[in-house]
């Protein structure tokens, strides 16, 4: 009996060492993102992609702090002591993450033709002690307005590492893993501009687990998708949503058929392509697991209408508006979709789990609705009276989304790209809250709101790029007949600089809509000329 004891424990021993061999080695190589800059101890991304991936695989963290892609640079990985103890791991996936530092001065104006000679030098080092290892190729993290060498060319050189680092994963097959989306909009995680927090470091362990094992997720549609939406007519209409990676996603229409795999983040969009106004349809959305039926959907034509209080303020508050609201249910062909704030921005400080939300860009809510008298009530006055009017002079539905933020400057509604590459405009937007750019009003209640936060860039729909992010972002590839826009008070403060931020915004939003302008040339805005207001600007 002793014996056979003996044997069954060697045995066991013998199994978990072979396990244990058996394990898949991860070396994540980068510079001080990788190696987790101010993080606590088990908090770098390789520490949370370790705890993703579990026991089937060892995961070590290679990074060294200001390591450059270029060998010729001034910290150069491929000569680092970090290097060398990754090689002799012998990784069966390597997960590199460099270039933030090549867009310094010092580096990537002297040294750029040598790029890709010196990314592909780097996994070819790692083919070479195992040809069958895996390679994923990182986008680099965001850097931010705010950041020291940020407008001495950091800005500029960043875009141009960003195409480089693509095609050494293009052209050489290697799996590409986008870091830049899933952070772009979160300044928030990055304290000073470069190095992201412990939930930024979650969410780059997450976006690379993804890729490493394919995401599996229930088909869904984007919250701008819904029963009772209207498309626009005669253009492209995208309709997205989520499965699984790689899973064949069908939509059935109107006696149509279209299909698209979804990509290895587990996203898929289908276009669907110049339908005549009429409607109701129905839209069949399946894959070989889930299905979706969307009921009741009109072509026609939509519009966005953003801005702010003018634009918010609603039709039960508005003189004579008793019959509109009675009457609205007979409006059978006009739909709407408000986009519901989780909290106004009122003279009253903000509780954690609201400062949160608006960290997590979930400000916005809302659905496509048919009309109700309840609906109609609490819709934008000018929004509503609008569909109705054109909707009695062209005979076609009429699809009106209310998009608005009272107080609201011209700054909230323009992307950060647009913003970072103007010269003016970049050297303020990250400090805007102690700015004289920014209007008194917007900064005087932002610090009420935010008074509870501990957050050093903490949100705000008054934050440049904000209600871009949080809001507009979610229809930026939806197809419109034309943009009205009713705001101004909170720029008529610096009537000079306003001139200049509109038509950034408007040049801007313009540019989202190129893929679906079909035969048009631009997108219309339609602005409502500011009427006199009490106070001397």
């Amino acid at each position: 009996m002793r014996l056979s004891i003996k044997v069954l424990f060697l045995f066991i021993l013998s199994f978990n060492f072979l396990f244990a061999q058996q394990k898949k080695k991860v070396a994540c190589i980068g510079d001080s993102v990788t190696k987790g800059s101010n993080l606590a101890k088990g908090k770098t991304y390789p520490d949370q992609l370790q705890q993703l991936l579990g026991d089937e695989y060892e995961v070590r963290n290679f990074g060294r702090n200001g390591a450059t892609l270029l060998e010729k640079g001034h910290n150069p990985y491929l000569k680092s002591e970090e290097l060398e103890a990754a090689l002799a791991f012998k990784p069966d996936l390597v997960v590199i993450n460099l270039g933030l530092n090549d867009t310094d001065p010092r580096n990537w104006p002297n040294y750029q033709m040598d790029f890709q000679k010196d990314y592909n030098k780097l996994i070819s080092l790692f083919k070479n002690e195992n040809p069958k290892v895996e390679v994923y190729v990182c986008e680099n993290t965001p850097i931010f307005s705010g950041h020291p060498r940020f407008l001495s060319g950091t800005r500029d050189w960043y875009w141009d590492i960003k195409r480089e680092i693509v095609a050494v994963a293009v052209i050489h097959f290697h799996k590409l893993v986008y870091l830049y989306q899933p952070l772009a909009f979160r300044i928030d995680l990055f304290d000073d501009y470069l190095h992201p927090s412990e939930q930024g470091a979650e969410i780059i362990a997450k976006t690379i687990f993804d890729v490493i094992v394919p995401v599996r997720q229930k088909l869904s549609v984007h919250e701008s998708i819904g029963s009772h939406m209207v498309l626009q007519r005669d253009q492209t209409n995208r309709i997205k949503g989520k499965a699984n990676a790689g899973q064949a996603v069908f939509i059935e229409m109107n006696g149509g058929t279209y299909l698209s795999p979804a990509n290895s983040e587990g996203e898929w969009r289908i276009d669907i392509y110049d339908i005549p106004a009429g409607g109701p349809y129905k839209m069949k959305i399946f894959t070989d697991q889930d299905t979706i039926i969307l009921e009741d959907i009109l072509f026609g034509d939509v519009f966005l209408a953003s801005g702010q209080s003018n634009m918010a303020f609603p039709l039960k508050d508005a003189n004579g508006s008793k019959e509109l609201i009675k009457e609205a249910s007979k409006h059978n062909n006009i739909r709407i979709f408000k986009n519901k704030v989780h909290k106004e921005t009122n003279n009253e400080e903000w509780d954690e789990a609201t400062l949160k939300k608006v960290n997590d860009l979930e400000y916005f809510s809302g659905k496509w609705e048919k009309l109700t008298a309840e609906n109609a009530a609490n819709f934008s006055a000018i929004a509503y009276s609008f569909a109705e009017a054109l909707g009695k002079e062209t005979q076609v539905p009429i699809g009106i989304i209310e998009l608005a933020v009272g107080g609201s400057n011209t700054e909230s509604w323009i992307p950060r790209r647009s913003l970072e590459e103007d010269p003016l405009l970049a050297t303020y937007i990250h400090g805007w809250r102690k700015s004289d750019f920014i209007q008194d009003f917007c900064r005087n209640r932002a610090e009420v709101n935010l008074k509870k936060s501990m957050v050093k860039n903490q949100r705000h729909p008054y934050e440049p790029a904000y209600n871009f992010e949080a809001g507009y972002n979610k229809w930026n590839d939806a197809s419109l007949k034309g943009i009205l826009w009713y705001q101004g008070e909170s720029n008529a403060h610096n009537v000079e600089l306003h001139e200049h931020l509109f038509k950034t915004l408007i040049a801007s939003w313009r540019a989202n809509y190129k893929p679906f302008l079909g035969k048009r040339e631009r997108l219309p805005f339609y602005t409502v000329q500011l009427s006199s207001i009490d106070r001397p600007s």
